[in-house]
């Protein structure tokens, strides 16, 4: 699903490298969990894999990066969009709608999808996650669990081959990253590959194929 060559990122005005000479492949369905000490460069990362580096994060990008056998590099960011999804670390950042029905269906309204397929789409994914009883609420009064649900819920929306989630777990309580990992699961289970960026590595073993430890 994803091949990185030699590749290496430098975010402008910086001194050195953030990334340096990554060889990666990821797998069709494989969840796979990047991890290391804060400041290591698996944010980074994940910005280039989903396109914020450099076409929102400007810096100077090297070496080769392929999605699905297509060069990821030649791809316009709405282009990006149709095959990544992200959950940032703090959901909030990414909401643009006071309304969980509005935001979920964000994406599909800025592509131009015709009404009965949103809702079609709207439906399969708030029945995923359990959240169809949350559709009319402010998002502004809902849990930090909730929250990540409904920013979940919006990146799968436009049924992206690969989802990356930063961090998930930090403003979660035990039980709500235990219910992240069921949600993982079901994930994983629709052939989507899963790339998380986490310290807290033992809630993850039974649903991660392989955790990579970035140094450096």
């Amino acid at each position: 699903m994803v091949t990185l060559k030699n590749l290496s990122f430098t975010y402008s005005a910086a001194d050195s490298k953030s990334l340096d000479g990554i060889n990666l492949t990821i797998h069709d369905g494989e969840c796979v969990v990047f991890t290391g000490l804060s400041g290591c460069g698996k944010t980074t990362l994940t910005r280039v894999l989903n396109g914020l580096c450099p076409q929102f994060y400007e810096g100077v990008l090297e070496g080769e990066y392929s999605i699905d056998h297509k060069n990821a590099r030649a791809m316009a960011a709405g282009e990006l969009s149709h095959y990544w999804g992200s959950v940032f670390q703090d959901p909030r950042s990414q909401f643009f709608a006071r309304r969980v029905r509005d935001e979920i269906v964000l994406a599909m309204e800025n592509a131009c999808f015709d009404r009965p397929h949103m809702e079609r789409r709207l439906h399969e994914v708030c029945t995923l996650l359990e959240i169809t009883h949350l559709l009319d609420e402010d998002m502004m009064y809902l849990s930090s669990g909730e929250k990540q649900k409904v920013a979940i819920a919006s990146s799968l929306i436009l049924q992206p081959k690969v989802l990356i989630l930063d961090e998930p777990t930090s403003n979660l309580d035990i039980q709500g990253a235990k219910i992240l990992v069921e949600i993982i699961k079901k994930i994983k289970g629709r052939g989507i590959s899963i790339i998380i960026s986490e310290h807290r590595l033992d809630l993850f073993k039974e649903v991660t194929d392989r955790f990579l430890y970035v140094d450096k």
